[in-house]
């Protein structure tokens, strides 16, 4: 639970909007644990690798969604997850194909996590020189995604576009009233005098304040740094633009945020699929196991007067080899998870952790998730009572 507390306080390189939505929705997961099992279980798979397209000479990667350093929950419940190594990945390929002189970074993304994102920037800044490289700002360039589409050659924008929040944050909760009243005492025990900086069983002092003001601003410095040395800018002209702020592309081309206004085909001539996608990664396996079956969460009674397909057509997580797995009824839901985990090496494969599996198991048995062995079977008509 504490990791999400983690990741409630940061610091973030994201935008507004997007992290008042991930910090309430995060909350409430804090005080309901099923609700993360549940989550976990739905969204165990990771997220599909990004697709190497090649148009060409020119590779396209596309950089949509939250960023952080690898995929992760948050991400995925917020719309999609790009992980920086996956971005890294793409990269590195794109620099050893001989058949590709330029790389387009397709960027829609709201920032996220700063783990990482100045190393890859970094890196994307290295490879000046070597092979041409674009980032299109394709909706947004905000925060994180701004400081890696910065380090290209050259910025280009849709007319539409929304680009900039350079700056940083974190977002510190003092739970310590609130677990008070409720009668609740928590102490945390700690060695190292900041080491709980910020927790929220703890109360929120100024010199907490203070430690984290210091990471915050050391991390936005770095940032600064970096856009002045991408933009070939001064870092008093960075300052001056470096207030959080979101700009329209026309404005962000006057303030060299960006260094035109183009369509993205103006870069990238868009080809038939099968010609033009490589997957960076070998395709997974066919696999029989549950993930290839379709999940849906549904309560029985949001829908008045009607009732849910015969349970004929609903099925139970599978073994590996297709048939229906034997439960051991003296077994809690909990021990029967531990005990398929531990002698199937493709529930280890297709779920990120037990606890996930556990989530997933446990939706199942109490009828809040179903799961249908093909879409049509999914989608047939409810009938009337």
């Amino acid at each position: 639970m504490y990791g999400i507390n983690e990741s409630l306080q940061g610091p973030w390189a994201i935008t507004q909007p997007m992290s008042l939505a991930i910090k309430n929705t995060l909350a409430q997961f804090v005080a309901d644990q099923e609700a993360v099992d549940l989550a976990a279980g739905l969204l165990g798979e990771a997220n599909e690798p990004i697709v190497y397209e090649v148009s060409g000479d020119v590779v396209r990667i596309p950089i949509y969604g939250f960023i952080s350093k690898r995929d992760t929950l948050i991400g995925r419940l917020f719309g999609g997850c790009v992980a920086i190594t996956e971005i890294q990945r793409c990269i590195d390929k794109a620099m050893s194909d001989a058949a590709v002189k330029k790389i387009l970074l397709d960027i829609d993304s709201p920032g996220g996590s700063v783990d990482g994102v100045l190393d890859l920037s970094d890196f994307i800044f290295s490879l000046r020189g070597q092979k041409e490289i674009i980032a299109y700002a394709n909706g947004q360039m905000c925060s994180a995604a701004y400081w890696l589409g910065s380090a290209a050659n050259k910025i280009y924008a849709s007319r539409g576009a929304m680009i900039g929040s350079i700056g940083i944050y974190a977002v510190v909760s003092d739970w310590t009233v609130a677990k008070h009243k409720a009668g609740i005492n928590t102490e945390v025990i700690i060695a190292g005098k900041n080491k709980a900086v910020g927790h929220p069983d703890r109360p929120f002092t100024q010199e907490a304040r203070e430690v984290i003001q210091e990471r915050v601003d050391e991390v936005y410095d770095l940032f600064v740094a970096a856009v002045a040395r991408n933009r070939s800018m001064s870092t008093e002209d960075v300052l001056k633009i470096a207030t959080g702020d979101i700009f329209l592309a026309q404005d962000a081309k006057a303030i060299k945020l960006i260094d035109d206004i183009k369509p993205l085909r103006t870069f990238y001539k868009v080809v038939p699929k099968a010609q033009r996608i490589k997957s960076v990664l070998p395709a997974p396996a066919a696999s029989d196991t549950v993930h290839n079956q379709m999940v849906i969460s549904l309560p029985v009674t949001s829908v008045p007067d009607h009732k849910l397909q015969p349970s004929a057509n609903i099925t139970t997580p599978r073994s590996e080899s297709g048939k229906d797995k034997a439960v051991d009824q003296k077994l809690s839901i909990e021990e029967q998870c531990k005990k398929d985990w531990e002698n199937n090496p493709k529930l280890r494969d297709e779920w990120v952790s037990l606890e996930a599996y556990t989530g997933y198991t446990r939706g199942v048995a109490k009828g809040r998730i179903k799961v249908y062995p093909n879409r049509e079977s999914c989608f047939s008509p409810i009938k009337k009572k």
